[in-house]
């Protein structure tokens, strides 16, 4: 993927206007290897801010660290998501696969200490990326005062900068001067240990034991010098500066295309007096989809992976992915705030995201636009839902603008086990957002109408993120009993879906009035809408709540004995037939 955008340039002209003088062989040489290992790790210009931002792979929060491990093919930037893991001292806990793809999740003690502080003295260490990193990652952290940082492939002249900080020097050692290569060879990756001189030989004798190769690439210094020594001469001596040129600012790319404006198709349909039929064809349609692999297996609930280990943390991904083909800037609001939600129901805080963007032609300003796009929305839409953006990834050749959301989040204090099922007959079902009707792009629209709509539903993030504080105040406090989220084939397809899983004989009797027609009120699926059943005693507790959050919540109808599926008069459909 590199060569087809690799646009790096260096000349010694450049160079000798960097250092106020004509370079040594040599010097250019460190120079063009420092700047290329850069430029290799952000090879269009055009995306900078996607790289300098939010690319480090740890979140902390007051329970758990996170480790987000990130892969794809055709990335325009190396990666490996076990790698990530191993350089913590880690293991994969959660794992989501497609058919690109591979993140995983996992999860450090909070107080084991990852990265200590730079004081300008700590000796370089480099391993390379082998069977045994994991064992020996994990033994050089139990030593102390180490910190291990992540080489992906051509990368390591850009860890040693980010290290530097442009604060420190470094002091660089090869037995020969090819071997400088190593600074920005694509086919070199693995992990760089920055720690205690006096930890040098316990570095190595941990490497030796695992077989893994090494090498001591020299250490920090307070003066603010790059240095080479090649068998212990000075070949190279350059001041720090000239290693951190000025880059050009970004420039803003605007969209060749037209976007296209989010209006609503619509199609002369007569309405049906009964829609028993509509609905079993697309529960149908739902219960074939084929979703993307999770891990572990056991653990995994439709979209979403659970790992059970004293307090739990999951991850899920959305289920309604085909909303950002029509409007790329609403459909990555969409993806993510379905994914959270998803987490919330299940009574866990959504913390943080990481997405994999897939572009088609990045050499184009368009595509290039459209990975902009991506990315401004979801750090809008990270702030809004108070979600950290973790580690993003950008892959081309992909046949259209694609987009993988991993939302992760951890267990609430005091909270159960909450599922989609009715439990108890005579329980309120209550819907909580405001129902739109919203038809474009919906599953039915396609699968019913048979109309190929270019149109998303609206998203409200704002009332999205008080809709999820409700849902995890009900969980929390015990009033929820169910919750079933409404996505993918509306309002049918979620009440089919908690009555599939409910205790044979179960059903639902639902009575809803709106300003609609009876296929915008069953198929509709507006964000932001989710269905929770609440006991009769709490129903106005409940209530309270969600006016004191700012939630629409209507009571729709209740958990029957009678075993059948009932909306309105329109549909009336036995449980066993689900």
């Amino acid at each position: 993927m590199l060569k087809k955008y690799n646009r790096f340039e260096l000349s010694e002209k450049d160079v000798m206007s960097q250092l106020g003088r004509q370079p040594s062989e040599i010097e250019y040489k460190l120079l063009l290897h420092f700047f290329y290992s850069r430029y290799l790790s952000n090879p269009i210009p055009e995306l900078r801010n996607i790289f300098a931002k939010n690319s480090k792979p740890i979140l902390r929060t007051d329970s758990h660290t996170f480790v987000v491990g990130i892969e794809s093919k055709n990335s325009i930037t190396g990666s490996s998501s076990l790698r990530t893991q191993y350089a913590c001292g880690t293991k994969a806990a959660l794992t989501y696969h497609s058919s690109f793809s591979k993140i995983t999740i996992g999860r450090i003690d909070k107080d084991k200490k990852l990265n200590y502080p730079i004081h300008g003295n700590e000796s370089l260490f480099f391993i390379q990326d082998g069977a045994n990193l994991k064992k020996v990652c994990s033994e050089i952290i139990d030593l102390g005062h180490v910190s291990i940082y992540i080489v992906h492939p051509g990368s390591l002249g850009k860890v040693l900068l980010d290290l530097s900080k442009n604060s420190f020097g470094l002091d660089l050692t090869f037995s020969k001067s090819d071997d400088i290569k190593i600074l920005s060879d694509s086919k070199i990756h693995g992990v760089l240990c920055v720690g205690d001189p006096n930890l040098l030989s316990d570095f190595k004798n941990i490497c030796s034991k695992q077989r893994l190769i090494n090498l001591s690439l020299g250490q920090l210094k307070s003066a603010h010098i790059i240095s080479l020594l090649i068998q212990n001469n000075v070949k190279a001596s350059l001041s720090l500066a000239s290693f951190f040129h000025a880059e050009p600012s970004s420039q803003t790319l605007t969209p060749v295309v037209k976007t296209q404006e989010n209006q609503t198709e619509r199609k002369t349909v007569k309405e049906l007096k009964n829609y028993s039929r509509q609905v079993l064809a697309i529960w149908k349609s739902i219960k074939d989809q084929k979703l993307n692999y999770l891990k572990p297996e056991k653990y995994s609930i439709g979209t979403m992976a659970i790992y059970k280990r004293k307090k739990e943390i999951a991850l899920a991904f959305p289920d309604n992915s085909h909303y950002l083909k029509n409007n790329i800037k609403t459909g990555t609001r969409i993806l993510i705030a379905n994914a959270s939600r998803q987490l919330v129901n299940k009574g866990f805080k959504p913390v943080g995201f990481t997405m994999i963007m897939h572009g088609v032609d990045l050499r184009k300003n368009d595509d290039q636009w459209e990975m902009q796009e991506m990315y401004s929305r979801a750090v809008e839409t990270s702030q809004l839902l108070k979600m950290k953006l973790i580690n993003p990834l950008i892959t081309s050749d992909n046949v259209r603008p694609d987009l993988e959301i991993c939302v992760f989040g951890e267990k609430m204090d005091n909270t159960i086990t909450v599922n989609e099922s009715f439990q108890n007959e005579n329980n309120f079902i209550t819907l909580l957002g405001s129902h739109r009707g919203e038809l474009n792009g919906s599953l039915y629209q396609k699968e019913i109408q048979k109309i190929s709509g270019q149109s998303v539903p609206s998203v409200d993030l704002r009332m999205e993120a008080r809709l999820q504080e409700v849902i995890l105040q009900g969980i929390q406090t015990r009033l929820i009993k169910s919750v079933s989220n409404v996505s993918n084939g509306g309002l049918a397809a979620a009440l089919a879906n908690s009555l599939s899983q409910s205790e044979k004989g179960i059903g639902a009797r639902i009575h809803l009035s709106r300003k609609l027609r009876q296929d915008e009120m069953l198929f509709g699926e507006t964000q932001g809408l989710v269905i929770v059943t609440i006991e009769e005693s709490d129903l106005m507790e409940f209530e309270r709540i969600c006016m004191t959050i700012g939630i629409p919540s209507t009571t729709i109808g209740r958990v029957t004995g009678d075993g059948r599926l009932k909306f309105n008069d329109v549909v009336n459909i036995a449980r066993e037939d689900l």
